[in-house]
């Protein structure tokens, strides 16, 4: 979750939570920056600033809610 592609909406304060968020999912998940992992990141940041931009504010929320697209993500791209 790069600085400028965040919308203008959110001032530090709401980045830096939504940082932590980002953060901290990728350490429990075991996301890392390697290249095999660079889908789930995007996935993952894309999730986060999807859900704060429709107006969720808290963090555990938009945690629950990340976790839970990018598992679906996930779901829909196994093989039967």
């Amino acid at each position: 979750m790069g600085r400028s592609a965040i919308p203008s909406s959110f001032n530090d304060t709401e980045f830096e939570a939504l940082h932590r968020v980002y953060t901290e999912l990728c350490a429990d998940l075991s996301i890392t920056l390697s290249e095999q992992d660079g889908a789930r990141r995007e996935i993952l940041a894309k999730a986060i600033m999807d859900i704060a931009t429709a107006g969720e504010d808290d963090p555990a929320v938009i945690r629950r809610r990340a976790m839970i697209q990018l598992e679906n993500h996930g779901n829909t791209n196994r093989p039967a």
